[in-house]
């Protein structure tokens, strides 16, 4: 008994050994973490590059192990780093941002210390204004050098696009004749055709064409005099983009409403064909039954239509972003909007959920709630795809009907002619941060 007693402290001791070797090889893989604090920089931050900050979930994978990157970690040579979807690293060197992975991205760091660097896929954005050595941005068709230049580019199965927002990056590559350098405002796109051959275009181009990540990217970059477009330009494109999805989805939720009075109005002519056809057929009344009917229906038909306006927002979130659930930043609008503010119409009777769920199912928005048989009321739990709780233990959703916060369920307000929904996720102290 006693030697079966040291054998299983034996063995218990060998597993705690080989896990606390685990985690020491993890460690040593992944390398020291640099620290940092408000008012100094350490050596090595001056020197490295870091992964300073992510959102969603990415990897990098070292030496053959894969693991989820840890901010303010090094970057390294042979590093391969992946973004998902709705995900995105910013890698800094010197306290400067220098590059911003997008989502589903692929990034090999070739060399660290001469800042050479493969893009497989996805996209990529470069600011190398502050960087110490040029920055190499190699795809299997071209290399993308810049010393004093802001740019992206986008690597697709066919095409390799680079936009040059601010000086000039050069091009070239076995593809490419001879070396070209590419200025502020100019693109390149380097098309693969279906017979093998390469076509290389340089062209200027407009803020319009540029992704809402790209747009939002160079808004965080410190624009200065030396960028093709100007903050104002980009926000022209970015309001424009905002006044095509309002003017989309109140078009979409008129396109319900006609369709419901279509309907509506077919019912009505129905069930009056066959009053007329049953009374006709009985010869028990004179009386000429359309009549009634017919007055009935210009009753309806003369009766004001009653409309409200709804409009969901998540804009709270925006300036608590390192509370939110990982994987869920891809759900949060640039401006926290979700469905600008439209016009509904509605029925005597009808209640706040019924048009919120109504403007969900014309718009594509995903909505989830539940049904509380305690207060006789639904309960939302999510619209699209952001939950109570994801960003923060008071956080959730509200509903608020002219200004007000009902202190009961949706499913109980009933609308007035006029009536202004407003659902808003709140954040903190239990609704203190919504207005």
């Amino acid at each position: 008994m006693k030697k079966k007693n040291i054998l299983n402290a034996l063995m218990v001791l060998i597993v705690v050994v080989i896990a606390i070797s685990g985690v020491m090889a993890v460690k040593s893989l992944k390398g020291p973490a640099v620290s940092q604090t408000e008012n100094s920089v350490s050596a090595n931050q001056q020197t490295a590059q870091l992964a300073a900050d992510k959102t969603g979930i990415v990897t990098v994978e070292r030496k053959g192990i894969a693991y989820e990157v840890d901010t303010n970690s090094s970057v390294c040579t042979g590093d391969i780093y992946r973004s998902k979807i709705n995900s995105a690293l910013t890698v800094s060197s010197c306290g400067n941002t220098l590059l911003v992975l997008g989502a589903d991205t692929q990034l090999k760091v070739n060399n660290a210390e001469t800042r050479e660097f493969a893009l497989n896929k996805g996209e990529i954005f470069a600011d190398t204004r502050q960087s110490e050595s040029p920055v190499s941005i190699a795809t299997d068709q071209a290399v993308f050098t810049s010393h004093t230049g802001v740019f992206s580019v986008t690597v697709q199965p066919s095409s390799h696009t680079v936009y040059v927002y601010s000086g000039e990056v050069a091009v070239s590559g076995e593809n490419v004749a001879g070396n070209v350098t590419v200025q502020a405002g100019h693109s390149v796109l380097i098309l693969c055709r279906e017979d093998g051959t390469i076509e290389v275009t340089n062209e200027g181009f407009a803020a319009s064409v540029l992704s809402d990540w790209q747009i939002s990217t160079l808004q965080k970059c410190n624009m200065d005099s030396t960028f093709w477009f100007s903050d104002t330009d980009l926000k022209n494109v970015v309001n424009l983009r905002q006044a095509e999805k309002t003017a989309a989805q109140q078009a979409q939720l008129l396109l319900t409403q006609q369709a419901k009075d279509h309907l509506k109005q077919e019912q009505q002519e129905y069930e009056k064909a066959k009053d007329n056809a049953l009374q006709n057929g009985t010869g028990t009344s004179d009386s000429n039954p359309s009549d009634n009917d017919g007055t009935a229906s210009d009753s309806n038909t003369n009766a004001k239509t009653k409309y409200c306006t709804i409009e969901i927002r998540c804009d709270t979130i925006l300036d608590n972003m390192q509370n939110l659930t990982t994987g869920k930043e891809g759900y949060i609008p640039s401006n926290g909007t979700i469905i600008a503010t439209s016009k509904i119409a509605f029925e005597d009777g009808e209640t706040v959920f019924e048009v919120l769920k109504r403007a969900c199912d014309a718009t594509g928005t995903q909505l989830e709630y539940r049904y509380t048989p305690l207060y006789e009321s639904y309960y939302i739990e999510g619209i699209n795809h952001i939950y109570e709780f994801d960003c923060g233990f008071e956080s959730g959703w509200m509903y608020k009907v002219n200004g007000w916060f009902p202190n009961y369920g949706c499913s109980s307000y009933k609308l007035n002619d006029g009536d202004v929904i407003v659902w808003v996720y709140t954040c903190n102290g239990l609704g203190a941060d919504v207005q």
